[in-house]
């Protein structure tokens, strides 16, 4: 975690310093729509894409969905091994309120709550021959609902196009699919180092 909040720090300082050499004052009000990618924890495997509609001058209404797709499968070197696959799915909506205020010229702060809901289900496959066909394959499902916090910093390059990034920690409350009624809280802190935003 601290190598992901060093780089979101740095970003942060570089652009401060692009912004203290602008001079253009942007007329944002007539942005009605705002289009986000996310790339979190500098995961090539984990993205997010968000949609946020204006409410007024400064409260957005915003719809995302995030998704990790990872696989990893372990071919045996060795004959009394056997070859098994991995795979992690996860799946997640949230809604959210925020809050955009300028804060110097080009660099806008975004701060709000947003609510999500997500599922991730583990999935396993081994071919160990020694096991009946029903058992080779195994899949876990961990459904969540969190509330959380919203923290951004975009840098304001253009009238339609912004670069930054966020962070967004979560208290979850999660059931885990295969225990009855196994319930459990953790603090979930994503940090979205790379964010691309179009408005319109």
């Amino acid at each position: 975690m601290k190598k992901e909040l060093v780089i979101t720090l740095f970003a942060i300082f570089i652009l401060t310093i692009f912004n203290c050499k602008a001079s253009v004052s942007r007329d944002t009000t007539r942005v009605h729509n705002e289009f986000t990618f996310s790339n979190y924890n500098l995961n090539l495997h984990q993205t997010g894409f968000k949609y946020a509609r204006r409410l007024s001058d400064r409260y957005w209404l915003k719809l995302g969905i995030q998704t990790y797709i990872n696989s990893i499968e372990n071919r045996p070197l060795i004959s009394i091994t056997y070859r098994t696959v991995n795979t992690n799915i996860i799946s997640n909506i949230h809604l959210g309120i925020e809050k955009h205020s300028v804060i110097r010229n080009n660099i806008e702060l975004n701060y709000g709550l947003n609510v999500l809901f997500g599922d991730m289900g583990k999935y396993n496959r081994t071919d160990n021959p020694q096991l009946a066909e029903k058992l080779r394959s195994t899949s876990i499902h961990e459904f969540a609902g969190s509330i959380g916090l919203i923290f951004g910093l975009y840098y304001n390059f253009s009238d339609n196009f912004s670069i930054g990034a966020e962070l967004n920690p979560n208290i979850i409350f999660g059931i885990n699919g295969d225990i009855i009624n196994r319930r459990y809280y953790f603090e979930y802190p994503k940090v979205s180092i790379f964010c691309l935003k179009y408005k319109l």
